[in-house]
């Protein structure tokens, strides 16, 4: 799966000796997930974080970072339904079984949160720096993801990093790479488990 994030952020310090907080706005597209079988399948994500920098220095920063995820879309949710054969209006042979599986695609829409989310950043006075985060939560749907002997309730996780380019005092360009697992961590009949590969750009903006 590719996976395009891109990002705003808006920080102001609490104090003069205070953590930094800010809020972070976040739109995400992917495509080619993985799901047991290969289905061709995009995932749109909304999402609104706040960042708090809990301990900072010179050249190293750790950052609190929950979000709230308003509205995530997956398309191509396989359902698959078993049609029995009709009955036998004559004599029927034994053991040649019948019936016929029917498949067929929805999108599906959810919502989440995730509370634990960190980034550390590495270098933060130079002008480009190393971001590496990590971060859990969860995301409710419509419907079974990523199909529909899975369920509606799922956990998530995901580590990431990126290379964040300084291109004046008050915005920075971040480009990386995260993975993202989706599971509903065997509390459905199937747990298939949704991967994603993704490629990450943010931008954002502190006063």
């Amino acid at each position: 799966m590719r996976f395009v994030t891109i990002s705003c952020l808006v920080a102001a310090p609490l104090a003069a000796q205070g953590p930094a907080i800010g809020l972070t706005f976040s739109a995400a597209v992917a495509t080619n997930s993985s799901a047991g079988a290969a289905i061709e399948r995009q995932f749109f994500q909304l999402a609104l974080s706040a960042g708090w920098t809990v301990v900072g220095g010179r050249n190293v920063a750790l950052a609190y970072t929950p979000s709230v995820i308003p509205i995530a879309i997956t398309t191509h949710d396989p359902n698959y339904e078993y049609v029995p054969p009709p009955p036998c209006t004559t004599t029927c042979l034994d053991g040649l079984g019948g019936g016929t599986s029917i498949v067929t695609y929805h999108t599906v829409y959810g919502a989440g949160i995730t509370p634990l989310s960190l980034d550390l950043e590495l270098l933060r006075r130079s002008p480009v720096s190393i971001i590496i985060g990590a971060g859990g939560g969860m995301l409710w749907f419509t419907r079974a993801v990523p199909q529909n002997d899975a369920a509606k309730f799922n956990f998530t996780a995901e580590g990431r990093t990126a290379l964040q380019f300084r291109t004046s005092r008050h915005v920075a360009l971040r480009l990386g790479y995260a993975y993202h697992h989706t599971s509903n961590a065997h509390t459905g009949a199937a747990n298939p488990g949704l991967n994603s590969s993704m490629l990450t750009v943010s931008v954002f903006r502190e006063p």
